[in-house]
């Protein structure tokens, strides 16, 4: 057997001498009456073994035919070349679906390209989550359809670039002031429903007041997720001191006039 490799145009030329190193006549071999059935082999051929004919002349007429076999072999693998992406935003569900053609930017190959998928799933899809958060390097595959591959990564980050998307807090509020002087309001009371793609990890307000605060004033609340998206409401709350003074203890006195 006879091993042909086609080029990266996948094309091939088989000539007599990758067939033939030690035919002899005597009286010698007419080169010009040599014979091969076929010489050219193209990607349709690839991975087959063909039979050839192949026939010897002399110089006085004689000749013989034989067969040879011709193993095809396609070793070029597909070129591919990748986008650049710097990255990839999570949606309001807090997910990302990456095809792949988001990524190939283009992929060729002589012998034609049979299928290009993502290295870690062998499926034309990947699927992302707020799990998957920063930098990610994916792989990707081109290969052509005699087994050939060609292999080549991309990074890029994966960001939560949304903010949450609503805030309900309690309406005005009005807090007394306890016999030290102070109150507390929790957060859990302030804010009634809020959302997150990736959820909230941090809200931020004043959660104790003293008697700096009497009065009526406007105080922010802001919920954040973990990216640092944030979202804020206003409150209005009324801090109140409805606690008299204590009430001091009087001893009784008894005073003597003297003899003026």
């Amino acid at each position: 057997v006879v091993d042909l490799y086609l080029d990266t145009t996948g094309s091939g030329t088989l000539t007599a001498a990758m067939l033939d190193s030690a035919s002899f006549d005597a009286c010698g071999i007419n080169s010009s009456k040599t014979y091969l059935g076929q010489v050219a082999f193209s990607c349709f051929q690839a991975g087959d073994t063909v039979d050839v004919a192949y026939r010897l002349e002399d110089y006085s007429g004689n000749s013989r035919t034989v067969t040879a076999k011709v193993a095809v072999h396609d070793t070029f693998a597909p070129d591919l070349k990748l986008k650049n992406i710097a990255s990839r935003s999570l949606d309001s569900l807090g997910a990302d679906t990456l095809h792949i053609d988001s990524v190939v930017l283009t992929t060729y190959d002589a012998c034609g390209v049979d299928t290009v998928y993502f290295a870690s799933a062998t499926d034309t899809m990947l699927y992302f989550t707020c799990s998957d958060k920063g930098s990610k390097t994916v792989g990707v595959y081109s290969e052509d359809k005699n087994g050939n591959k060609r292999y080549k990564e991309i990074t890029f980050t994966i960001a939560d670039s949304r903010a949450p998307d609503s805030l309900r807090i309690k309406t005005d509020t009005i807090l007394y002031l306890d016999v030290s002087g102070q109150a507390i309001l929790p957060k859990n009371e302030v804010v009634q429903y809020t959302y997150d793609n990736c959820g909230v990890t941090d809200t931020t307000m004043q959660t104790v007041f003293t008697c700096a605060d009497l009065g009526s004033s406007t105080y922010t609340v802001t919920v954040k997720d973990d990216a640092g998206n944030s979202i804020s409401k206003n409150i209005e709350i009324q801090v109140l001191d409805t606690i008299a003074p204590d009430t001091p203890i009087v001893n009784n006195i008894i005073r003597y006039l003297d003899s003026n």
